[in-house]
């Protein structure tokens, strides 16, 4: 009887000591999974946070991995200009799934597609429009919308008193003539709304075509998932940062 009394203690012993041992290594294979997608989740914020901050944003190219032309809301990609003049961009590849980047069209990486997934990447850009571009005219047909035209008439002086002045006619230039200049482009567009602006933004104040008066800051948001042949070594991370362009060119 002492024996059969010994013999099931000692089972449910050993029951519960390869129960927590096997716990504890699931918990750990866990933690190592979650590091290794945060240590990579990390590397690919400071790697983009650091492009995006000494870069200026390219606003020429095509924004069209989401289906779409321009930046409009979310954005699968990031064009920059780097300080050396060369083009940076980041994106998701839509066949692979691998989050890479390219430098002057070489592409490479941003991390092992053996050890992650990357479940989401979105980039929402503000301004959309170029806050830099100056929407300059000197004539109404300089301008989007006809009908506002320009703050300058495209006239100037030419000698006499008031030679470099805007003129409309002859009797604003004594002693000169009134000629069109077509390099001065020192005045704006008028506009009523932003479609009235090939800059895409009216300054509701004035009334003129003004460059946006922001530095452009880029927000981004990653999803990463450890890849593993069990389901509960699985994890998912979820990341939402900004950034900002110290590239000032006013």
């Amino acid at each position: 009887m002492e024996i059969l009394v010994v013999l099931g203690v000692f089972s449910i012993m050993t029951v519960l000591i390869v129960s927590i041992f096997i716990f504890v290594l699931q918990t750990q294979r866990q933690t190592a999974a979650r590091q290794k997608t945060l240590s990579n989740l990390r590397y690919v914020v400071e790697t983009i946070g650091r492009q995006v901050r000494t870069s200026e944003v390219d606003y020429n190219n095509l924004y069209d991995k989401d289906g779409d032309f321009g930046i409009i809301g979310a954005e699968q990609e990031i064009y920059l200009i780097n300080q050396d003049g060369k083009n940076v961009s980041f994106y998701l590849d839509p066949t692979t799934k691998e989050l890479k980047m390219s430098v002057d069209g070489v592409e490479s990486l941003l991390v092992s597609s053996a050890d992650i997934e990357v479940t989401n990447l979105s980039f929402y850009i503000s301004p959309a429009t170029n806050p830099f571009t100056e929407e300059r005219c000197n004539i109404a047909s300089d301008c989007q919308n006809l009908s506002l035209g320009c703050t300058l008439s495209g006239k100037v002086c030419q000698g006499g008193v008031n030679n470099g002045q805007v003129c409309t006619g002859p009797a604003d230039c004594p002693g000169g003539i009134c000629y069109y200049d077509p390099q001065r482009g020192a005045g704006f567009c008028r506009c009523d709304i932003n479609n009235d602006c090939r800059t895409g933004y009216c300054q509701p104040d004035e009334k003129l075509c003004l460059p946006v008066n922001q530095q452009p800051k880029v927000t981004m948001i990653l999803g990463f998932k450890s890849k593993s042949t069990k389901i509960e070594e699985q994890k998912t991370i979820f990341l939402q940062t900004s950034f900002v362009s110290r590239v000032y060119k006013r």
